[in-house]
């Protein structure tokens, strides 16, 4: 059920795999502009051809340091 994944080039770090999930959604357009009809949502989404599978990780590190 979950997976943990070890980062080569950062060696204390370490991620565990809390969700994944799948959709055919992507971001058509984004829009920078202060106008005030995007204000809420500067971009819209469109329905894609090819399936997006988006994992979700929580992130760890085992270097502590001790502050005297």
């Amino acid at each position: 059920m979950f997976q943990c994944i070890k980062y080569e080039d950062k060696r204390e770090v370490f991620g565990l795999k809390i969700h994944s999930f799948s959709t055919l959604d992507r971001i058509k357009k984004y829009d920078d502009s202060d106008n005030e009809e995007n204000a809420e949502k500067p971009y819209s989404i469109k329905v894609g051809e090819t399936k997006r599978t988006i994992n979700l990780y929580a992130i760890a590190t085992t270097k502590f340091q001790i502050a005297v």
